[in-house]
């Protein structure tokens, strides 16, 4: 379970400019606490699929969000997600069919569960509207500046 954590603005920045190829803070802050001798419990491990699944589509979301206002309808909105991840599917990816919905909307679906879990997205919303948290929305900022 994620709980949020206040810092005030020079912690934050510091952190951020500690982390390495967009790295997420959290990692940036265990590695940090780890390298400082702090006893941590350990990281749950992906899977390879998990690890597939967040690098196609957790960027694609949180930039589609950004450019949508920081929320939007994902029944109209698919077909712009899928523009955006299309070129990283393979075929199976594109054309096949789990629990009579496309793979790729099926994954789609699941990194969001995983960035509900992260803290990213708003998991109250109402059914199909898809937010961003405050710190999904400064996520969001960082990719559109790289």
């Amino acid at each position: 379970m994620s709980y949020p954590i206040r810092v005030d603005d020079e912690l934050y920045d510091f952190v951020v400019a500690q982390a390495q190829n967009r790295e997420a803070l959290g990692q940036t802050l265990r590695t940090i606490l780890e390298n400082h001798g702090v006893q941590l419990p350990a990281k749950p491990v992906r899977s390879l699929a998990a690890e597939r699944r967040r690098e196609i589509y957790r960027d694609a979301i949180l930039s589609l969000l950004q450019e949508r206002g920081g929320e939007a309808r994902m029944a109209s909105e698919k077909d712009s997600l899928y523009a955006k991840v299309a070129p990283q599917l393979s075929r199976t990816e594109r054309t096949g069919t789990k629990s009579n919905r496309p793979v790729w909307w099926y994954d789609a679906e699941y990194e969001r569960y995983e960035m509900v879990r992260a803290g990213l997205i708003d998991g109250t919303t109402v059914r199909g509207i898809w937010k961003l948290t405050p710190k999904g929305a400064r996520l969001a900022r960082t990719i559109k500046e790289q």
